[in-house]
């Protein structure tokens, strides 16, 4: 037991954070706000333009893709609200892996990390794989041509008829620039996304021109795959927003972090919605869906219009977009490992190399690494089971994202920076770290005048190393009370309704009674959830059949998710006055969720067995190697070395 209680412990300890973390930073702190944005809309908008809508219209969804494009976009504002959110509180590169690690643990972190590693490299393979297809359109099928005589393999189901040597190429060169510079690799995604919008924007104009309303109602009608493809198509489209994981990712290499950061997301997000919107609207206006291509239809589609040049034009615009989505791609996978290295969960070499690293001071083997796998995936396997494979991993990080910011509101102790004073224009940013040591709460009410989380805990400023002083008025920068009292909201609770205002017999601020409360009705909302969605994919014929028993099930899925949310929602919240603070939770955190989960159980069952064979490496990685050099089990060492000699000393 005792073994078996240290293993957990170890699966669940949580990143330590404090003011030397988030102040340091090993990068180069080279990029503004338009180069994010460039980075983040050019890692997906070629790869979601290019070659997902089209795989979606023809495979998955028809002409309702336009409704999986909102649903998709629906859900992507509301994680990437929670991303801004945490981006906010922990500025460093790692993404959702660190918002996971600092607020889940170890073991949730490493999957976080492991999935995102998967979802980046397979993304570049694809863009790469596209984008060698375009090129073969525009030399009129002569690349194509010259493998398939030269070159010929059979690997089985999923795997190219020929190696493309063209895509693994263009990964190679994609690694060279990434390598060469943060800013140069940066410098040459907005030129080349700028390249793309303008022809994406010409070819909406030209969609909409040629628009047959019959391609929206004539048989099989607008729904040819009915409610279930809008789901499934929504889960596949859903990675085309990764640019906001990109963008997160890369906080550690922008000048002024906590200014453009959320500013970045949101923009890119925008950027996104818009095109794709768009894109769907004129291509499956303009063309019957069911007479799309499987490779480059986007091009093919305007040229059998007979719009001259638009084949040339198209493909032009879709080399560009595709360079640009594989260098977001490969640009973001080592700052993950760089993330993971630092926490010693994988081998260091990946991420922080003294001895082999760039300007940036990522290390290039990490770059490589990225690069040389992504290269491989590119030639080997077509590109549909890639589309398949990408969106799970950016659907599981984005609701851990989701997850972090629900389980983070209602804990009594605050992670990451905080807003000190009101004026953005003077302020100050400080670590306050769980080192928080609560006490019982009292019964009755409390005044305003002092926050009752001042009231009912003694802190110790374990980033200062100075003991707590007493309240005062006035601003006073070296006590510690001072600045809690400056960042702690005495409003009731982070209630958005007065439906949902906290009784007077529950404290104003969260306690580990109210954080109970809370995480099993949490729990209970996301096994309601996967019934629910589950039900819906496996049974879906009885539904709409309007089965007696069918629609109880749901009945009391729907009840329950109800129920969960109010009781989450009369529960207090932390109220750390943050940088920026995700509004309306936990109705977006909860809604998020609640979409994403049915998206992921709308991907086939082969996807799931791909990714979980990548997860059974990643476990078993960690389980040899991380858990026993993680950087946090050097930590609990020196705990339990300092609590044996305390004890020494009492006896």
């Amino acid at each position: 037991m005792e073994t078996l209680g240290r293993f957990c412990r170890a699966i669940a300890r949580k990143k330590t954070i404090d003011n030397k973390t988030l102040k340091d930073s090993q990068l180069k702190r080279g990029l503004n706000i338009f180069d994010l944005v460039g980075i983040g809309v050019g890692g997906s908008l070629g790869i979601g333009v290019y070659v997902i809508i089209t795989h979606v219209v023809k495979h998955q969804t028809g002409p309702s893709t336009v409704l999986s494009v909102l649903f998709s976009g629906v859900a992507a504002l509301l994680s990437a609200i929670c991303y801004a959110e945490f981006a906010m509180r922990l500025p460093r590169a790692g993404g959702s892996y660190l918002y996971t690690y600092a607020v889940l643990g170890e073991l949730c972190a490493f999957t976080v990390g492991w999935t995102m590693v998967l979802e980046h490299i397979i993304g570049a393979a694809a863009a790469a794989k596209a984008w060698s297809q375009y090129l073969n359109v525009l030399m009129n099928g002569t690349v194509d041509r010259y493998f398939e005589e030269q070159l010929h393999w059979s690997l089985g189901p999923g795997a190219s008829d020929s190696p493309d040597i063209v895509a693994c190429a263009l990964v190679i060169v994609a690694l060279g620039i990434v390598i060469l510079d943060v800013k140069v690799s940066a410098v040459i995604s907005c030129i080349f996304t700028f390249i793309n919008g303008l022809v994406i924007l010409c070819l909406m104009c030209v969609g909409f021109f040629h628009v047959r309303h019959e391609n929206w109602t004539d048989p099989p009608g607008f729904f040819p795959y009915g409610f279930t493809g809008v789901v499934s198509g929504a889960g596949t489209l859903f990675v085309a927003f990764s640019g906001v994981e990109v963008v997160a990712s890369s906080t550690e290499d922008t000048k002024e972090p906590l200014k453009v950061t959320v500013s970045a997301i949101f923009t890119t997000m925008a950027v996104c919605f818009a095109t794709y919107f768009g894109v769907t609207c004129a291509l499956t206006l303009a063309y019957p869906w069911s007479k799309l291509t499987d490779e480059v239809a986007l091009p093919l589609a305007f040229e059998a219009r007979n719009i001259d040049g638009s084949k040339y034009v198209i493909g032009i615009g879709g080399i560009c977009g595709l360079i640009a989505s594989t260098l977001g791609c490969i640009f973001a996978v080592p700052r993950i490992l760089y993330a993971m290295s630092n926490d010693k969960v994988i081998s260091k070499c990946l991420g922080h190399n003294p001895v082999c690293k760039n300007k940036s001071g990522i290390s290039c083997f990490g770059v490589v690494f990225g690069g040389i796998v992504s290269a491989a995936f590119a030639m080997c396997f077509c590109l549909e089971v890639l589309i398949e494979m990408m969106a799970i991993g950016t659907l599981l990080s984005f609701s851990m994202v989701s997850l972090c910011v629900l389980c983070q509101r209602y804990q009594p102790t605050h992670i990451g920076l905080y807003q000190e004073y009101d004026s953005m224009d003077d302020s100050r940013y400080m670590q306050c770290t769980e080192f928080v040591y609560d006490l019982p709460y009292s019964s009755g009410s409390y005044s305003t005048d002092i926050p009752p989380r001042l009231k009912s805990r003694s802190h110790q400023n374990m980033c200062d190393g100075t003991e707590s002083q007493p309240l005062t008025s006035g601003v006073q920068r070296g006590m510690t009370y001072q600045k809690m009292d400056s960042v702690v909201k005495t409003t009731s609770s982070g209630s958005i309704s007065s439906l949902f205002q906290v009784p007077n017999d529950i404290p104003l601020e969260p306690t580990s009674r109210t954080l109970r409360t809370a995480s099993i009705a949490l729990v209970v909302y996301i096994v309601s959830c996967l019934v629910l969605a589950l039900f819906v994919k496996l049974a879906g014929c009885y539904v709409t059949n309007v089965s007696w028993w069918a629609l109880v099930v749901i009945l009391c899925c729907a009840v329950s998710l109800v129920t969960t949310t109010i009781l989450i929602t009369k529960q207090p919240q932390n109220q750390t006055r943050l940088i920026y603070r995700a509004p309306y939770v936990p109705f977006v955190p909860l809604t998020s969720l609640l979409l994403n989960i049915f998206m992921m159980t709308s991907l086939s069952y082969t996807v799931w067995l791909r990714f979980s064979l990548w997860l059974l490496v990643g476990l078993l990685l960690y389980f040899v190697h991380g858990i026993h050099s993680s950087a946090e089990s050097n930590v609990d060492e020196q705990e339990v070395v300092l609590y044996a000699i305390g004890e020494q000393d009492e006896n």
